[in-house]
């Protein structure tokens, strides 16, 4: 049997398989679609910083904040991260 990919019944075929994608997907206050709450994103964050930290400083490519040598470098990136979590968006 040969399927004709420009048929209803391929379209149909992909709506249903999407569909608990969608619907699994929550929304923020913007009304974006995420597939996971901002909640569970900053979790994971926390869980595995820790770990991609010790990979990076053990072949010592970890750049410390601490570090004077990049006090500038973390001054500008503090400034970035301020200005876009006071935006409200």
């Amino acid at each position: 049997m040969k399927v004709d990919f420009t048929t209803g019944l391929w379209q149909l075929y992909y709506f249903i398989f999407f569909l608990p994608f969608l619907s699994s997907c929550t929304k923020n206050k913007n009304v974006d679609r995420l597939l996971f709450s901002i909640d569970n994103n900053m979790n994971l964050g926390l869980q595995v910083a820790p770990e991609v930290d010790s990979i990076y400083r053990a072949q010592e490519q970890l750049i410390e904040k601490n570090d004077p040598r990049y006090a500038e470098a973390y001054q500008h990136l503090d400034l970035i991260v301020a200005t876009i979590l006071n935006s409200g968006k």
